[in-house]
């Protein structure tokens, strides 16, 4: 049986790892956390060059304001994110400080004992039109 959805944030605000070390600065992956406290925290410095902000930028912007859209389908991408029984990839467009989309496949993992969900985002090279928020639709996963 499955379990009534938890109550969500309606928009996740962006944080950077509050102490970015190695791991930040050289790791190749696309790397987050969202908690249902609202914050979308940044793990990796590829967010920061795939989307071309800087780290003080990202600081002050938020989810809805990466994917230009209404609140709500901010809120039904944000309830897909934070989805905890649902482990199907999430379809991601946002926009960059160039004002150019980019479409991300968000690869999620809920760890209960933590209220925490890990993602792990790869660049689709699907185009970006036509895809606004979360989706359960085509490309599927490559992992």
């Amino acid at each position: 049986m499955r379990s009534l959805p938890r109550a969500h944030p309606g928009d996740l605000t962006l944080t950077i790892s509050p102490e970015p070390g190695e791991t930040y600065k050289w790791s190749p992956l696309m790397i987050a956390r969202a908690s249902r406290e609202g914050t979308f925290e940044l793990l990796s410095a590829v967010w920061e060059r795939t989307l071309g902000f800087g780290p003080q930028e990202l600081t002050r912007m938020s989810l809805r304001q990466l994917m230009r859209a209404s609140a709500s389908i901010t809120e039904g991408t944000v309830a897909a994110i934070l989805d905890e029984d649902d482990a199907d990839p999430v379809d991601l467009v946002l926009f960059t400080g160039r004002d150019e989309a980019v479409r991300l496949l968000l690869h999620r993992r809920y760890d209960p004992y933590i209220g925490t969900v890990f993602i792990v985002a790869e660049v689709s090279s699907a185009p970006a039109r036509g895809w606004i928020g979360a989706t359960n639709g085509p490309p599927r996963s490559r992992y």
